[in-house]
């Protein structure tokens, strides 16, 4: 798997987490907030998190356009950023090495803003044994094992609260070492 092929299998989990750090958090008792005004409706999130992962859409999509054979049908995608990614990593070989060096640039630099966005240690946590997968944790130490928001860890999980088996809510791995994705020293 080349680092092009990985930078675009680590994007699509990356994109959906962001989701998680774009939400605005509810704070209080439901029957204490005062009732919302309609005329001074919120914003449905932080504006600059959902401007930055449509950022990576726009980018993909601009991707398939430009990496597709004339004649070819591209399939429809809508925003679905794992099927993009999956496309693009599959026509890779029709890449000149320049574009290939670009879009990997461009990846590389929305996954940094994209960890400084969610707070994300500056290295990734350290790698969990193997026999750690299959460990059965409450979410929160989960989150913290993998250095993730627990938000992140009830999206991967698929509900919120109770104990998850860790090799459930990893996030993409290195297909080598059963490592995630930025732990492998040899993949990164």
């Amino acid at each position: 798997m080349s680092t092009l092929q990985r930078l675009l299998a680590s994007v699509a989990s990356v994109y959906d987490d962001l989701l998680d750090a774009s939400l605005p958090g509810s704070g209080g008792d439901p029957d204490e907030r005062p009732a919302p005004d309609p005329t001074r409706k919120p914003a449905p999130g932080d504006l600059g998190v959902l401007e930055h992962r449509h950022k990576l859409v726009r980018g993909l999509r601009w991707w398939v356009d430009a990496v597709h054979e004339r004649g070819e049908r591209v399939p429809r995608m809508g925003q679905d950023v794992a099927l993009m990614a999956s496309y693009l990593s599959a026509r890779e070989e029709v890449m000149a090495p320049e574009d290939q060096d670009a879009l990997e640039g461009h990846l590389r630099s929305w996954l940094v803003k994209s960890a400084r966005i969610m707070g994300e240690p500056d290295r990734p946590p350290a790698p969990l044994p193997v026999e750690a997968w299959d460990r059965v944790v409450p979410q929160s130490l989960a989150a913290q094992a993998l250095g993730v928001s627990v938000s992140t860890v009830w999206r991967r999980a698929g509900s919120r609260g109770g104990a998850v088996r860790l090799g459930d809510v990893t996030g993409p791995r290195c297909e080598l070492h059963d490592l995630l994705s930025g732990q492998c020293a040899d993949c990164a």
